[in-house]
This record gives structure tokens, C-alpha cells and sequence, in this order.
């Protein structure tokens, strides 16, 4: 129920993951992230913590304005057995908590494609390897961050996890420089990206859904 947020029901969760002992869901129309501690086994089980709303009861976006404990939009959360990464969509930002969260509402440690924990402007001061528009897919293989910026039409990677707010990405896919976001930039190729979601690796190889393009890389 839209109108009435609980530890039990959801609206428009776009994604889960578990890393098979908790189970993580971005609860994308109420503006938070869900984990249950254990994976439930009855139906309608709470979840136990929630992340972005101060109670099970909100589901306001970015509630007590934008900060480092709110979310607006929340795409595909991650969860690499040590942090917890989570991309804040609609606030053009990707979260990263150093350890689980384990209580309700707490904050974010890190903050990449923003300078502070404030602000939420797309591609903030420019397209760049700092810079973030719609972040919406986030994977870490526990050494390197992968980040699907689809509006962008492009894969950041961060060859070690990021440590400290609006720290520039190392590698960008799908684009000729950090200074570029055409869709299928030089032309449909081997190169480029139309949308790009999910990456995921291996620890070998590197997998894109490029979205648009109806294929994957």
C-alpha cells in the first residue's frame, strides 16, 4: 500500500540481492532499502532494518532533506560481504556503507558522483570520471567497483572500492574519455553503449546487459 509503508509490504521493489544469509531489496517507490537478516521463510515476514527512512512507517523520498542517511529512488543494492553499495538514482549518486547496515536510517560512509552528502545534481559540474547521471546497476567483486550509469551510456570502474566522496572513476566503457555520454558514441560497436545495466564479473571477464541495444557485451 503506497499510502501506508511497513516492515512487511513494498512498493515498486525494483531489486533484490542476498548474499545467502540476508536478503537485500531496493523498495524503489518508498525511498529505502529493506534487509532481512535472514532469508524469510513465511510469507509477509518484516524486514528488520530499513535504510533511508527513519521507520518502517516512511517512505518519503530524500526524508529530512538530502543527507548522507537518505535515498530517492533506489536502484540495485550490493553487498560484497564487507559494504553495502547502493545507487541512489534519482539523486544521481552511487552509497557506500563500510559495513551492513545495523540500524534504521544509518548513514552512508561514502558518497561517489557527489562532492558532499547534499547535493544531487546530474553529472555535478560536468560530465566526468566524477560525475554521475542515474546510476542504476552497481557490482563490486570485493577489489574493483563497476557502476551501470545507463543515461550516461557507460560503465565506470573504480580498480579498488572508493574511499573517499566524489572520488573519480578509473576506467570508463563505452565512452572515447570521462568527458563523454552519447549514445552509442563513434556508432554502434564493439565499443559502444546504448543504456547500459547490470554489470557483473567473474573476477575473469565483465558482463554488460547493454539495454538499448538488445544484446549483451
Amino acid at each position: 500500500n503506497p499510502r501506508s509503508a511497513t516492515a512487511s509490504n513494498l512498493w515498486g521493489p525494483v531489486a533484490t540481492f542476498s548474499d545467502g544469509g540476508r536478503l537485500i531489496v531496493a523498495d524503489n517507490s518508498n525511498n529505502r532499502v529493506l534487509i532481512w537478516n535472514s532469508i524469510p521463510t513465511s510469507n509477509f515476514a518484516p524486514a528488520d532494518i530499513v535504510v533511508g527512512q527513519p521507520d518502517f512507517f516512511s517512505g518519503t523520498a530524500n526524508n529530512g532533506g538530502r543527507s548522507a542517511r537518505s535515498i530517492s529512488g533506489p536502484r540495485t543494492p550490493f553487498f560484497d560481504g564487507k559494504k553495502l553499495f547502493v545507487g541512489d538514482f534519482t539523486n544521481n549518486r552511487v552509497l557506500i556503507w563500510n559495513s551492513i547496515p545495523t540500524s534504521n536510517f544509518q548513514p552512508a560512509d561514502v558518497v561517489l558522483g557527489q562532492p558532499d552528502f547534499a547535493s544531487g545534481t546530474a553529472n555535478n559540474g560536468g560530465v566526468s570520471a566524477r560525475s554521475l547521471n542515474g546510476p542504476g546497476a552497481v557490482f563490486s567483486d570485493g577489489r574493483r567497483l563497476f557502476v551501470g550509469e545507463a543515461t550516461n551510456h557507460r560503465i565506470l570502474i573504480w580498480n579498488s572500492i572508493p574511499t573517499s566522496n566524489f572520488q573519480p572513476a578509473d576506467i570508463v566503457l563505452g565512452q572515447p574519455d570521462f568527458a563523454s555520454g552519447t549514445a552509442n558514441n563513434g556508432g554502434l560497436s564493439a565499443r559502444s553503449f546504448n543504456s547500459p545495466v547490470g554489470p557483473f564479473s567473474d573476477g575473469k571477464r565483465l558482463f554488460v546487459a547493454d539495454q538499448t541495444n538488445n544484446r549483451v557485451l
